[in-house]
């Protein structure tokens, strides 16, 4: 298993977490996020109501990978997907719905996994 710390960027620089990928089937891996201290998407934009987990590898556009469900009593957010990358960048931004093309310029996390 590996696991990586994530902070946040300077637009969220409260934000603390880890990211592990467990071995699964074959060449696939279950990718967990786990965040603490992380505001409501409406500090970041006033029109935000959803936290998206997205994957960019390398000369690609990101890929939306789903919503980071975030519970608003605790401030911790949590998102598991399974994956096959073992190069990427990991963003987690404010979004206004769930189903935008690209993502939003307000991200709380940015991280490079290479394993």
């Amino acid at each position: 298993m590996l696991r990586v710390a994530l902070v946040g960027t300077p637009e969220a620089d409260a934000v603390i977490g880890k990211l592990e990928l467990e071995k699964a089937e074959g060449e696939s891996a279950l990718m967990t996020i786990w965040v603490r201290e992380l505001p409501a998407p409406q500090a970041l934009d006033e029109e935000a109501a959803h936290y998206l987990v997205w994957m960019s590898l390398p000369d690609e556009a990101p890929r939306r990978l789903g919503e980071l469900h975030r519970d608003p009593k605790t401030r911790e957010g949590r998102f598991a997907a399974p994956i096959e990358e073992k190069d990427f960048v990991i963003e987690i931004t404010a979004e206004i719905d769930t189903a935008p093309e690209t993502p939003s310029r307000h991200v709380v996390i940015r991280r490079r996994i290479h394993y």
